[in-house]
């Protein structure tokens, strides 16, 4: 399983895309392998669970509230395989 990004800063506003790649032994994509999806905040958002041409690609969305810096983290499973994505929320910068 090859997850890009590995570690994400954003602000609250952003919507940050994670893709889940999974290959077999021999480096070929892997179809219609189950990847689920824990956001210890917000939302995950994927068009399938299921990968095609081996990947699901998916939107994270903070949770609403405040704009203060925080760490939050997405973890993805396959079979008994679990990666974190740590996803770090910092306050949004105006006028730059």
């Amino acid at each position: 399983m090859r997850i890009v990004p590995r570690a994400v800063t954003m602000s609250h506003t952003q919507r940050p895309q994670i893709r889940v790649a999974i290959e077999n032994a021999t480096g070929q994509p892997v179809d219609d392998v189950l990847v689920s999806f824990a956001p210890s905040e917000g939302t995950f958002l994927t068009e399938s669970s299921r990968t095609r041409g081996g990947t699901v690609v998916g939107t994270f969305l903070a949770a609403a509230g405040s704009d203060n810096p925080r760490t939050a983290s997405l973890v993805a499973t396959v079979e008994d395989i679990e990666v974190t994505i740590f996803i770090d929320i910092v306050p949004a910068v105006h006028g730059r």
